[in-house]
């Protein structure tokens, strides 16, 4: 492959992970500190309602495509080589790609699976009557999910934050 086409292939491969990135971050932002807050007493209906249209494999496609990504341009920068990994910029991206994993295991390990629970449960409520136990399940499955969220959100930030610096480290 040529130099340009390593170039072209770079620039696209990059513009790719920094548009899913912020669509992830931007997409968490939205549902944690918007959506689900405003929805207050119906946020499981919401999350239910998510769920049924497939949000949760729309968050999985853009973290996996912004993982993905990252680690080609982590292999681009490093080569995987062990000075490559221990430079200053291949530390700082190290550091951001373990952060931004970490958000993508949490995101699917918690949020995702509490999402499915709640919509499990709800579904369960449109046939009977609601009890105490589904309620305090929903609740407590509905904090879960939202202290993760947040997490989520943090892990993202210090993420974005930790890629903007690695080029000028």
């Amino acid at each position: 492959m040529s130099a340009d086409s390593m170039l072209n292939l770079f620039v696209a491969l990059r513009s790719l992970h920094i548009v899913v990135a912020a669509l992830w971050l931007g997409s968490t932002a939205v549902l944690f500190w918007f959506v689900l807050p405003a929805a207050g007493n119906l946020a499981s209906e919401t999350v239910a309602r998510l769920v049924r249209h497939k949000h949760h494999a729309f968050m999985a496609s853009i973290a996996g495509t912004t993982v993905l990504s990252g680690v080609l341009l982590f292999w681009h920068l490093t080569g995987f080589s062990a000075a490559g990994m221990t430079s200053r910029p291949g530390i700082v991206f190290g550091i951001g790609g373990a952060l931004g994993l970490a958000a993508m295991i949490v995101g699917g390990g918690v949020i995702g699976k509490s999402a499915g629970q709640i919509a499990a449960l709800s579904a369960s409520n449109d046939t009977r009557a609601r009890t105490a136990d589904n309620s305090a399940d929903i609740d407590r499955l509905a904090r879960r999910m939202v202290g993760a969220g947040r997490l989520v959100i943090a892990l993202l930030l210090a993420t974005a934050i930790l890629m903007t610096l690695g080029h000028y480290i």
